[in-house]
Formats: C-alpha cells, structure tokens, sequence
C-alpha cells in the first residue's frame, strides 16, 4: 500500500517520491542548500535566536514537547524562533533545517523523518509547523493549516507561548484519535488503509534516556 506523498514547502503541490524536484515550483534540497548549506546544523530543543521566549515560557513549551513525547514514543518536536532567511517563507525554511539538523535531544534511534518543528520568526510575522514524512500521511498540510489558523489571536499579541503550547495540545488531539479510529483522519488521497508510520500512543511511561546523537536522516526533497 503506498504511503501518502508528501507536499513541497514552498507551492504545496504534492511531490512524488521519485523525484527530486517539485514539478509545480521547480524546488530542490539541492537548491536550499546552495542557498543555506548542505552542512549539519545543531539545533537545540528550544532555539531562540530571537530573543522572544521568556523563562517561563520556556518552562512550559519544554514541558508540552515532554509530554507529547511521552504520549506518542518514536517521535520528536523542537522549536526554532529567528529570523527566516530573505524571500524565503516559514515552510520552506523549517523542510531544509529539519533534513539538516542534528537533534542531540532526541537520541540516535529517532530520525528527523518522525520530527515536528516549530518555526518562528517574531519580527517577520511567521509562524509554521513543519513535520517530517512519518507523520504527513497524518498531519498533512490542510490539518496543519487549519491548527495555525486557530492560534492566530495568540500569535497578534505575541503570546508564543500560548500558540505553540495550543497546536501541540490540538496535535494531541489529533493524532490521539487518528491512532484510535484508523483510516479517519487519512488524507482523501490516501487508501483505506493506514499508513505503517501510525503513532504509537502510550500513557504515563517516561521518556527513554537520552544518548549521543547521530547524522541525522533527510526526508523530503
């Protein structure tokens, strides 16, 4: 059964998985990289180059990227705040740092195929959740959309904290169900069966232990 195929960051027509460029805006991860660099980037669960997350903030996003964690084991989130790179959008940027980063948080069994990465970037006015191939057959780009679209109050007054710790609560949500009635929440252009990459639920266990992190997986492009 064929996985759903996952959508380009930039026009969001569908990608087809053997190819390496979208047919509908031209894209590659070849050309992301001559424009940010082919080379692995360490990224911190919490990444605030802009200055824009507060200690208490801080305490409570890593608290709900914890407990999403907990709940669905296998998978990991992380958030970049900053600025984007010129003429370049939210999504496109969050596809080319989530093949490119190395997540020393999330250990060397987890690859950045089963990540959600949050983007931010304050004084640009962007705000977009990324996710790697395991978890677009679930959260494909409408379900995303609709989650942002949902925060934008929080997002007008700066509350970040309030929007990130609101989508990955609706993430929760989401997905919580999707594991528990398979085939409803799947793409229209999916099968009638689920996908192999269902999330795993699991309920007051703790995190595994972390270990050194390894290269990290691409996906995508």
């Amino acid at each position: 059964m064929p996985l759903p195929v996952p959508h380009c960051p930039r026009c969001l027509q569908q990608l087809q998985p053997s190819s390496p460029v979208c047919t509908g805006c031209l894209l590659t991860l070849a050309e992301l990289d001559r424009a940010l660099g082919p080379d692995e980037v360490l990224l911190d669960r919490i990444h605030d180059g802009a200055a824009c997350i507060d200690a208490r903030a801080r305490a409570a996003i890593d608290a709900a990227f914890s407990a999403w964690e907990s709940r669905f084991p296998g998978f990991t989130t992380a958030i970049y705040a900053g600025s984007l790179p010129p003429q370049m959008n939210a999504r496109t940027f969050g596809m080319w740092l989530l093949n490119r980063a190395a997540l020393p948080f999330a250990g060397p069994t987890i690859p950045n195929d089963c990540g959600l990465l949050f983007i931010l970037d304050p004084h640009g006015g962007e705000f977009a959740v990324v996710v790697g191939y395991a978890l677009e057959p679930w959260l494909p780009p409408p379900v995303l959309d609709a989650m942002l679209a949902s925060v934008r109050p929080h997002l007008e007054r700066a509350r970040w904290k309030s929007a990130v710790t609101s989508v990955i609560s609706q993430l929760s949500k989401h997905l919580a169900k999707a594991a528990s009635v398979p085939g409803r929440y799947l793409p229209a252009d999916s099968s009638d069966s689920p996908p192999p990459h269902l999330p795993r639920l699991r309920r007051h266990s703790p995190r595994p232990a972390q270990t050194e992190p390894q290269p990290p997986t691409s996906h995508g492009l």
